[in-house]
Order: structure tokens, then sequence, then C-alpha cells
């Protein structure tokens, strides 16, 4: 049996990972956190609460949003797009 960490230790990875500009592992962790089919909610309240209690890297909310995107899980890219301003981040042109 693999061991697979909860959602909340993946954003937290996420984070770490994007800090150290570790992208790719970054966007390979993303894609394995969409693939756990919880709630975007719930997946975006978490990485918004890392980011603050931690100060870590804004660049996981595009990565997120595009990760949502490429999958089709258009509402999910919505609700992420909607939702960047209050953290005082813009998405990217590369993102959108």
């Amino acid at each position: 049996q693999k061991f697979r960490p909860d959602f909340k230790a993946y954003c937290k990875m996420v984070h770490i990972l994007s800090r150290a500009r570790m992208y790719d592992q970054t966007r390979s962790y993303l894609c394995e956190l969409v693939a756990l089919n919880h709630s975007c909610f719930v997946v975006w309240d978490e990485l918004v609460r890392v980011f603050k209690k931690f100060s870590f890297s804004p660049t996981v909310f595009d990565m997120i949003l595009k990760v949502y995107a490429e999958k089709g899980m258009i509402k999910n890219a919505l609700h992420v797009f909607d939702n960047m301003g209050s953290c005082g981040r813009v998405p990217s042109l590369l993102s959108c």
C-alpha cells in the first residue's frame, strides 16, 4: 500500500516546492492534489491558509488555476480566478 498524504499536506508541499523554484515537482503535486477530488473550495481555502500563515509563494495560485483549466475543470478554475484578488494576486497572462 502506498502512502498518500492528505490534502492539507499536499497544500503545504506545493507551497514549499514552489518557493524552492521546483516548478515541475510543484505542478506534479498539484495534479495529484486535484486528482484526490476534494472540493475546490476546500483546496482553495487550505492553499490560502498556508500561504497567509507561512508567507509562501503566491505562484501556487497561478499554477492551480492552470491545472484546473487544463483538466477541463472550468468551474474550479473560475473559483480560483475570482478569488485570487482576495490574496492580492492577479492571474498571470500565462495562466489565462
